[in-house]
């Protein structure tokens, strides 16, 4: 009975969040594939080891703020590190927002980039193989990455 009660009891403890490493430059995915286009969402928090790396990478005019045109060359850049091919042919993805957390958020940690972009896809048959590569800083990166599945039953 004893142990029993001491099961439920640690079931009903609060668990603790684990965050992400910080040596390390969480940069996680979302793809979204319709019939004639590719959506995705990319968000990129930096582990506060590596802080200093990206925000040297971002922040090219060393004021300590990140600039409209700061971000959205940092978006870019993102952008042109990614690599996709659809049946073999490759794709072009295009920036449609950018969104930036105050340095201080990244610097502790916890603000994520948000970059959503699209690119268009030729068109297909029903069978179609999509390659997805992320170049982006390579050394200190870990990836994730979720594909959803198309509302649209004609691209399943």
């Amino acid at each position: 009975m004893k142990t029993g009660l001491v099961a439920v009891l640690l079931l009903l403890a609060p668990v603790p969040g684990f965050p992400h490493r910080l040596d390390e430059y969480l940069q996680a995915t979302m793809l979204s594939i319709g019939k004639d286009r590719l959506e995705g969402q990319i968000t990129l928090t930096s582990g506060v080891a590596v802080f200093p790396l990206l925000a040297s990478d971002i922040d090219t005019d060393r004021d300590g703020t990140l600039s409209e045109s700061e971000q959205r060359a940092y978006a870019e850049r993102v952008l042109r590190d990614l690599w996709f091919t659809i049946d073999g042919r490759p794709l072009a993805p295009r920036l449609i927002s950018m969104r930036f957390p105050a340095i201080a958020e990244m610097r502790d940690g916890v603000g994520g980039i948000q970059i959503e972009f699209q690119a268009d896809l030729p068109a297909g048959g029903p069978k179609r193989r999509l390659v997805f590569e992320n170049r982006h800083q390579s050394r200190i990166g870990a990836y994730l990455v979720n594909c959803l599945v198309p509302s649209d039953p004609g691209t399943k």
